[in-house]
């Protein structure tokens, strides 16, 4: 598993053989990151419509492979008049109710972590994913989470 930290892109994709740039895109990149940062609103339709199927595979890909997908499916699932690929509503319907039952997993478990730290007296801090989905987005399924973080001292 490659952790990555805050990175979210990195550009150009490249393929195994490092050696080789696989070209990028460029409308389809553009896209990804304008329904991803600014929502619909930040996309005109006329944009969205004139992908090309091998556009749509290729923000499929990238939304699952940074996962987006959750994030994707927001931004998308009141927007059937914009003639978004198929795959790629079902692909990003689909991880978003996956997201959406590990956040509850998640915020269940941070719950009983929390409780068990403060009967201790313990002090703690939730780190990236879990303070972040809480905080930031409108709701936590759009930050997939597979892991928690905790930040214990020490000390204690």
């Amino acid at each position: 598993m490659r952790r990555v930290g805050l990175l979210i892109w990195s550009w150009p994709p490249r393929t195994k053989n490092e050696n080789i740039v696989v070209p990028e895109p460029t409308e389809a990149r553009d896209t990804l990151l304008a329904l991803c940062a600014g929502g619909p609103a930040a996309v005109e339709a006329d944009r969205v419509s004139a992908l090309t199927p091998q556009d749509w595979d290729w923000i499929g890909q990238r939304a699952e492979e940074y996962r987006l997908l959750p994030l994707l499916h927001s931004t998308l699932k009141g927007q059937a008049s914009w003639g978004v690929c198929e795959a790629v509503m079902q692909a990003s319907a689909q991880e978003h109710r996956t997201s959406v039952l590990r956040s509850l997993v998640m915020q269940h478990a941070l719950v009983e972590i929390g409780a068990l730290l403060d009967a201790s007296n313990i002090p703690y801090a939730a780190l990236k994913g879990a303070s972040l989905s809480l905080e930031f987005y409108a709701e936590p399924a759009l930050r997939p989470m597979r892991d928690l973080d905790v930040l214990v001292s020490p000390e204690t």
